[in-house]
């Protein structure tokens, strides 16, 4: 176990390490090489037909499954270790909860990026104005 100070501390020194400038501007120029390959804007890919759909999903419900690490399957039961899969994989075939997280992560990493974005509201005060 780790006190609190040890675990700020280590945050700390990760934070210090990782998220410099140069670290930020490669991730940056990683994600534009993603996006534009070449300076171009990436082709989509073909549309899939429905049986190369279906065989797509039983790939990745039976990798979901392949996954679960065996010590987890061990502390909480191999069946309920495989409702979670099941439950997990159908709420990333939900597009508005995709959405959403995809959101809140972004949030999450913009206020990381730029704290000066962070908005407190009081109660008291949003209600009577």
């Amino acid at each position: 176990m780790t006190s609190g100070s040890s675990f700020h501390k280590t945050l700390l020194r990760f934070h210090d390490k990782f998220l410099t400038g140069p670290n930020i501007a490669g991730g940056i120029a990683w994600l534009r090489e993603l996006l534009w390959p070449g300076g171009e804007w990436m082709e989509p890919a073909p549309y899939l037909t429905l049986e190369e759909k279906v065989e797509l999903a039983k790939r990745v419900h039976s990798k979901l499954h392949d996954a679960v690490p065996e010590t987890l399957s061990s502390v909480v039961g191999g069946e309920l270790a495989e409702e979670g899969v099941d439950i997990l994989y159908e709420v990333v075939q939900n597009d508005i909860v995709l959405r959403s997280i995809s959101y809140q992560l972004l949030d999450l990493i913009l206020l990381e990026a730029f704290p000066d974005l962070k908005v407190e509201l009081d109660a008291l005060h949003s209600v009577e104005d």
